[in-house]
């Protein structure tokens, strides 16, 4: 006699860390995480900002509170008291400890001043560009005519290491500091900007116009680089370094064409388009 059949039950099962799957969903095709069921909500200026230039709909934020200071800000306080004790205490015990704890107390409070400066900045991701907001300043930045440069700092309190400098014409640069820690926010915005900018910095190649990153010039023919021009059949990729520099390896040559990656606006572009023209 055959046994009936067991009816399964739909459980939703934990991730490997063993807890509940929360978050967003992620769409059938590509990994691009679909928010669709979660709203971003935005302040009423920042919305009137975005509409304005035309940044469409609203899909992440950042903002930094002052909540983070006090860790490193007791930390800190800590270990310079520590220091005063050792220092009027005998000197065979200031030898070796006092230098390690005035250091970690220099260390942490600095880090509480980097964050005490960014607190209460909020940032927008839109579909078309991305707002800042500290204070009462309000200042809109839409891909199609901003300018980001990144560069590289040291820095073991973060995840995300990188400096952002935003302009675009009519409106007073913004710089981000690595202390907002933009670990998510920072990818996402790399890559949107890369994926709106790329197609029109290639069509405007591919219609006979130069298109410049700083010290490099991206045309028809190949690369003009602070070394000289490059043909695309000799060009064999371009990249970024740990240190943030920016390096582009020719056929024939044994090092590449080094430069500073702060000084090439919109780096991640830049790389997108010497790859696809390249490959053509």
């Amino acid at each position: 006699m055959r046994r009936p059949a067991r009816r399964r039950i739909g459980v939703r099962l934990p991730n490997r860390s063993g807890r509940p799957r929360v978050g967003p969903r992620m769409r059938d095709v590509g990994r691009e995480p679909d928010r669709s069921a979660d709203p971003v909500l935005v302040p009423p200026e920042v919305a009137r900002a975005a509409a304005a230039h035309g940044l469409g709909a609203p899909v992440l934020t950042h903002r930094s509170g002052p909540d983070r200071v006090w860790l490193p800000l007791w930390g800190g306080f800590l270990f310079g008291v520590i220091t005063i004790v050792l220092a009027v205490g005998p000197s065979t015990v200031w030898t070796p400890a006092g230098p390690a704890t005035a250091g970690c107390a220099g260390l942490l409070l600095t880090h509480a001043i980097q964050l005490l400066s960014v607190a209460g900045t909020g940032l927008y991701l839109f579909d078309h560009g991305v707002v800042h907001r500290k204070g009462g300043a309000v200042t809109a930045f839409p891909w199609r005519d901003t300018r980001l440069w990144r560069s590289v700092v040291r820095d073991r309190f973060v995840k995300h290491p990188y400096r952002y400098r935003l302009q675009r014409p009519g409106a007073p640069p913004v710089v981000l500091s690595p202390a907002l820690d933009l670990h998510e926010f920072g990818p996402e915005m790399e890559r949107r900007l890369t994926a709106e900018r790329t197609p029109v910095d290639l069509a405007a190649v591919a219609a006979g116009r130069r298109v410049g990153y700083g010290p490099f010039t991206v045309d028809r023919h190949g690369l003009t680089t602070p070394k000289g021009f490059i043909p695309w059949a000799r060009v064999r990729g371009a990249e970024v370094g740990r240190r943030g520099r920016v390096r582009v390896w020719q056929a024939g040559a044994r090092r590449p064409v080094r430069v500073r990656g702060r000084t090439v606006p919109n780096v991640v572009v830049f790389l997108a388009v010497v790859d696809a023209m390249r490959r053509a």
